[in-house]
């Protein structure tokens, strides 16, 4: 035969040392599965794997983790140990729950048991495994003929058995005292039942589809638990529209189970069916039941959807809204605006205009952008002179502005707006760290354009350097004395003057770059270039009059030194 030994099956042994442990986890399951689980919760079994779990496995653990050893205690003893502390376990164990969102229920107390058998179980195999075998207590047949020739003997009890004996009685008086003392204090919930039911007054076979104009029926059950006198509206929607409401009053304990008639005005697919409780009087449901249906045309029967028909549209002044007659334009709302004809002409006789400045600072914010929305489709932008100043042409009207600069975060806010008047509307943004230098654009200009004096060891290491030659494109000569204006990241300026050899430097932050060229003689040049390391480009000019040069004039072209401080245009042939 094969046993149980050891956490495995042993071949041989004449004791099931885990056998206990086994039998105790296989009733807490057959609990959990007759008191929870449909069908087997509605047999009387669940009454008879619910006492065990309730009365005697976690006092029985508890006791076998106590007492591990095999003569610690007797039979009768471990017995009557476990019920007691089975009964003040779950006691104690009701009384937590009780006071949580779970409340004193089937399921919570269950579920509060098992959790508690698993966790006494686990203790138990521990404590065992650090017994010899020997002298670990387990279940063989020895235990129950003990049991039993103690129940049958004349002798006395000893004092222990005594002890237990008043322990147990004392347990029992204990826990009914406490039962008896929630009963009598314990609060009863107060509540209010609402059900659908479908063919036959079952849970089950509800309709799916709904037939337009056509009435339709579900069983409606209300069931009133609040200990006192409720008044009910019940009201039936399809997808959101209310299509019956229906006043009750029903007492304590008492039902109403009624069929509810409805007919769909609409139709429509996957819409929601509900039945929603309002109780005395107040605008929030208390209970509400749904169902997803279709609401199709039956087209096999018409007669009702032809009697709402239309035999003749009505003629309607002015259908399109092309004209001023046929329509009233009325509002109930502040916000609601609008005209009533699609050819409506704005008249733009207001003005708005103010300033952009930085927060921080108070001075204006140059070139930043200014825009107004009324949210029905008039939109006007512009953007702020060097002094930060704007000014728009606009209809009268509710509107909300957004002003946005590079360097700072957006700034937003709404006004209203009268026909005829000039409305000042100051906006004020915040300076926006740039996040790859981590500087706000106050701190950068100071660096950009200090940043020329300062001595090297205090140059941050990100600066670069630009530099190149400005070039005639016909004749390849430097062009001396050209203006170069170096704009980064569209916010920073500098403007340097070229030299004798047309060579031009600077230090500047890294970013994208217009650089434009202006001379006398020449066409202005611009051209955009990302500096993200040292860098160097020529730029070159075609002279005003395009002319080509004579035949016998020399091309010359830019050479180059090995060393970057003796660059410099060189003549030669091409």
């Amino acid at each position: 035969m094969i046993y149980f030994a050891r956490g495995v099956f042993v071949k041989g042994s004449t004791r099931i040392l885990f056998f206990d442990l086994l039998i105790v986890l296989l009733f807490t399951f057959l609990a959990y599965l007759f008191v929870l689980i449909p069908p087997f919760n509605q047999t009387s079994l669940r009454i008879i794997f619910a006492l065990p779990i309730l009365l005697f496995l976690p006092g029985y653990l508890l006791i076998a983790a106590i007492f591990p050893r095999r003569e610690e205690l007797s039979g009768i003893e471990r017995f009557t140990l476990s019920i007691g502390l089975s009964i003040a376990i779950f006691v104690f164990d009701g009384f937590a729950i009780s006071v949580t969102q779970w409340r004193f229920r089937p399921p919570s107390i269950i579920y509060s048991l098992s959790l508690i058998i698993l966790i006494l179980t686990l203790i138990t195999l521990l404590v065992r495994l650090r017994i010899p075998e020997d002298r670990r207590f387990y279940l063989d047949l020895s235990i129950f003929s003990g049991f039993i020739e103690s129940l049958r003997s004349d002798e006395r009890p000893s004092d222990i058995e005594k002890a237990l004996i008043i322990a147990l009685a004392g347990s029992i008086i204990i826990a009914s005292g406490m039962l008896v003392y929630a009963k009598l204090t314990f609060e009863e919930e107060k509540f209010t039942m609402l059900y659908i039911l479908g063919a036959g007054g079952k849970a089950e076979d509800y309709p799916s589809v709904v037939y337009l104009l056509e009435p339709s029926s579900i069983t409606v059950g209300i069931e009133n638990y609040e200990h006192a006198p409720a008044n009910y509206t019940l009201q039936v929607k399809l997808g959101g529209y209310l299509l019956k409401e229906e006043n009750l009053a029903l007492s304590h304990g008492e039902k109403w189970v009624n069929k509810v008639y409805f007919t769909p005005k609409h139709v429509g697919k996957h819409l929601k069916l509900e039945f929603v409780l309002y109780k005395d009087g107040s605008m929030i449901p208390y209970r509400s039941v749904h169902l997803w249906v279709d609401s199709l045309i039956d087209y096999g029967n018409l007669t009702r959807v032809r009697e709402y028909a239309l035999s003749d549209l009505p003629v309607v002044d002015n259908p399109d809204m092309e004209a001023d007659s046929g329509w009233i334009f009325t509002k109930n709302i502040g916000y609601f605006r609008g005209h009533f004809t699609k050819f409506y002409q704005l008249e733009e006789n207001a003005t708005l205009c103010g300033y952009v400045t930085d927060n921080v600072t108070s001075k204006g914010i140059a070139y930043a952008r200014v825009s107004i929305n009324n949210h029905y489709g008039y939109v006007k932008t512009t953007t702020t002179n060097s002094s930060g100043y704007y000014e728009i042409p606009t209809i009268a009207d509710h509107f909300w502005i957004v002003s946005t600069a590079n360097g700072y975060r957006e700034s937003a806010t709404e006004f209203d707006i009268s026909p005829g008047k000039r409305l000042v509307v100051n906006m004020s943004n915040d300076p926006q760290p740039i996040a790859q230098f981590n500087m706000t654009l106050e701190e950068l200009s100071i660096i950009n354009e200090t940043i020329d004096t300062l001595p090297p060891d205090e140059v941050p290491e990100w600066i670069l350097t630009l530099d190149g030659y400005v070039i005639d494109d016909v004749t390849r000569l430097p062009i001396a004395n050209a203006s170069v204006k170096v704009t980064i990241e569209d916010i920073f300026e500098k403007v340097l003057v070229t030299d004798q050899s047309g060579h031009f430097e600077l230090k500047t932050i890294p970013g994208s770059a217009t650089i434009s060229v202006d001379v006398a003689g020449y066409s202005e040049k611009t051209t955009t270039f990302t500096i993200s390391d040292d860098s160097t480009i020529d730029l070159r000019l075609e002279p005003a009059n395009t002319t080509p040069p004579p035949s016998s004039m020399m091309i010359l072209p830019i050479v180059r030194a090995g060393e970057e401080g003796n660059r410099r245009p060189a003549s030669g042939l091409p």
